[in-house]
């Protein structure tokens, strides 16, 4: 008897917890918004029903917030169906505003209606500034809507998806604004150059990682980077997407250098590579002694390539320091500076030509360890006219951690020739085109920053 009161209670409470996560799981929708443009979006949603039993926090919620540039965030949720009334409409209106335009706002309704057994249905509309309203989603579960408002042409991209196990769907729309990164450099005496922390990593690092389908990423990446002169990218540890990055590479630029660490003894080679438009009269590379912890399971160092741009001869080193903060991490770092500085001047490069370095140093612009990088390289930080950080997990669907730093750069050497006009810019590279990429669409856990310099008279 003892025995079938506890099954008969066991019982009872795997269905309570079952009941609780079906209401949870199964009985709602949910929608999310990002803002992938540089400017603030205002967020408000409401509901239109004449069911007063329809409650706020109980049946349904939304937000009314202001959403930062390239940030998610889920504004919005509803019953599908606890307390919906059969036969009853409910209008959810999740409205988007931008200061500047504030009578101009974009506009997606859904409109629910309740079934008379179970559950309800859901068609979805969307009202761009001075357009007619128009069906959203009817004809496939991915659109992308171009067109001009708020002073720019935009994107909106609409998904919905059933997640594995739920009887009903989810929604993310995405209002973006795509960066225009092209700089002029058709003269020999300007350069553009990005540099790319990819974290293609092999599969274990997983474990605590997010790698976010990396095969995916290897083959999309090259062709949303294929207007500069050169490209440095580093963490291309993992051999097969090393190979499908060269590959894919290739219609862009024909030259690139081998892979730091290339024939190294070591778990791992450096992962860092250099991809040029332009012919690579001769590269070098040396593997650092120091290194600590599990960065020491790499061949973590710096490659050099002297490139011929018409005539025009730029020496250019990509890097990736030893990673993290604590004591022996940051003593790693400056030993790693000062053997990248002895390994440029064993280069003997002429003083009058250009010594352009990138890569991700680990060292953040915002802590005053960046001094140590300034005197050791001879360089200074030059300004960054795009986003503030390379790494921000506040916004980046990859990041595993919310911190915030830009530790990727492009700089120029003191020592040898210096451009009239050079900058750096953090931008966010996405891959919202590629459904298969949603909801984390970032490319990597870093942003790339690209960089131009003129060396013009």
């Amino acid at each position: 008897m003892l025995r079938k009161l506890i099954l008969l209670f066991c019982g009872l409470c795997w269905l309570t917890a079952a009941t609780a996560q079906t209401k949870t799981t199964f009985a709602y929708s949910y929608v999310t918004l990002t803002n992938n443009t540089s400017d603030s979006i205002q967020v408000q949603t409401t509901l239109s029903t004449q069911d007063t039993d329809f409650k706020r926090g109980k049946d349904w919620d939304g937000e009314t917030l202001t959403l930062a540039p390239y940030e998610t965030k889920q504004v919005l949720w509803f019953s599908r169906n606890t307390d919906v009334k059969a036969d009853q409409h409910y209008r959810f209106d999740l409205t988007a505003s931008h200061a500047g335009y504030p009578a101009d706002a974009v506009r997606i309704s859904f409109f629910e209606k309740g079934k008379s057994v179970f559950g309800s249905e859901i068609s979805e509309e969307l009202a761009l500034p001075n357009q007619s309203a128009r069906p959203l989603l009817k004809q496939s579960n991915f659109e992308q809507i171009t067109s001009t408002f708020w002073g720019n042409a935009f994107t909106l991209y609409a998904r919905s998806w059933l997640p594995l196990g739920n009887l009903y769907s989810n929604f993310h729309f995405v209002i973006d604004r795509p960066e225009n990164i092209n700089f002029d450099t058709a003269s020999n005496q300007k350069i553009s150059i990005l540099t790319y922390n990819t974290q293609l990593m092999p599969f274990y690092a997983g474990a605590v990682d997010d790698l976010n389908q990396p095969g995916t990423r290897a083959v999309d990446i090259p062709a949303k980077i294929k207007q500069y002169d050169v490209v440095i990218l580093e963490e291309l540890f993992d051999r097969n997407h090393r190979n499908t990055i060269i590959d894919k590479m290739q219609p862009y630029y024909p030259y690139h250098t081998n892979v730091v660490g290339h024939d190294t003894s070591k778990a791992l080679t450096g992962g860092v590579m250099i991809f040029s438009k332009w012919p690579i009269l001769k590269e070098d590379q040396i593997v650092y002694y120091a290194s600590e912890g599990l960065d020491s399971l790499a061949a973590k160092g710096a490659v050099y390539a002297a490139i011929n741009k018409n005539g025009k001869v730029y020496h250019i080193l990509g890097t990736h320091l030893q990673a993290d903060g604590k004591d022996e991490d940051i003593r790693a770092r400056q030993k790693q500076l000062q053997e990248m500085q002895n390994f440029i001047d064993r280069l003997n490069i002429p003083a009058d030509q250009p010594v352009l370095m990138g890569g991700d140093f680990n060292i953040n612009e915002f802590n005053n360890e960046v001094n140590h990088l300034l005197e050791t390289l001879h360089v200074n930080l030059i300004d960054n006219v795009g986003y503030r950080y390379s790494f921000d997990g506040t916004v980046d669907t990859m990041a595993v951690s919310n911190g915030r730093s830009r530790i990727d750069y492009v700089l120029y050497s003191n020592l040898h020739a210096k451009p009239s006009v050079a900058f750096n810019k953090v931008y966010i590279l996405r891959d919202l085109g590629n459904e298969t990429m949603w909801p984390k669409f970032d490319l990597s856990d870093h942003f790339p920053t690209a960089s131009f310099f003129d060396f013009t008279g």
